[in-house]
């Protein structure tokens, strides 16, 4: 309620692009910017979820980062998608990075893309990725390092401008769950894992491709965050 009271907006009412996006200062205060970045971002935001709404993906999202040079200081190379300027007004485009912002990092799609070309340039590659994911839980990220830059080329070559918005199929969103704490009390929405330890989550474990790719399968049928899967099995785990 304090919070609410000086104008700074509860999580729940910050859109899902909104919360994945970082930008650098860029234009005024950087010296290095070949390109607008912060200044531009929520209306990039704006035009993404737009075009998302339009074919039949409202609410979806991915991790967003947008820099007005290449040192890349909001860290564009391990994004999901990402803008790196290259001069007025045009950017270089990177895809494929972790949703979860580990184990690799992205790659160059194109250089020198308008800012004026975000949706023609976004519109098949969201239209691919809504068509021919393994499912809706495969993220944006996951499925461009997936099918690779060659794949999305042949598919852009034949596609016709304007398909994805004919005959739209809305795909709703699967449910998100967290824990949400309320004046001492603890409400656990279906779904999501009480936590067995206390207190913030500092360290990072690092383990194999294999292994990550275990845990997450484990996570996402059962519902629950992959920080929540491995806190139970650890603790199980010592306690045994």
């Amino acid at each position: 309620q304090l919070l609410s009271s000086h104008g700074i907006k509860d999580i729940a009412e910050i859109d899902a692009m909104t919360r994945k996006s970082i930008a650098c200062p860029a234009f005024p205060l950087c010296g290095l910017a070949q390109s607008e970045a912060e200044r531009s971002m929520p209306a990039f935001n704006a035009r993404i979820n737009a075009l998302l709404d339009k074919i039949g993906l409202p609410g979806e999202s991915f991790v967003f980062r947008m820099t007005g040079c290449p040192n890349g200081c909001a860290r564009p190379y391990m994004a999901e998608f990402a803008l790196v300027g290259m001069g007025a007004e045009q950017y270089q485009v990177w895809m494929g990075g972790s949703p979860n912002q580990d184990g690799r990092t992205g790659w160059r799609w194109k250089d020198r893309v308008k800012a004026a070309a975000l949706e023609e340039t976004l519109e098949p590659i969201l239209f691919m990725w809504k068509t021919q994911r393994t499912s809706k839980a495969e993220r944006f990220g996951d499925f461009t390092n997936r099918v690779g830059a060659d794949a999305i080329d042949a598919y852009i070559a034949q596609y016709k401008p304007g398909t994805a918005f004919e005959n739209v199929v809305v795909e709703e969103l699967e449910p998100v769950t967290r824990t949400v704490t309320t004046k001492g009390t603890t409400t656990k929405p279906r779904g999501t894992a009480d936590r067995l330890t206390s207190g913030p989550r500092k360290q990072q474990v690092r383990v194999t491709e294999e292994l990550h790719g275990m845990l997450k399968a484990k996570a996402e049928a059962d519902g629950v965050h992959i920080s929540d899967l491995v806190e139970q099995l650890l603790v199980h785990g010592i306690k045994m």
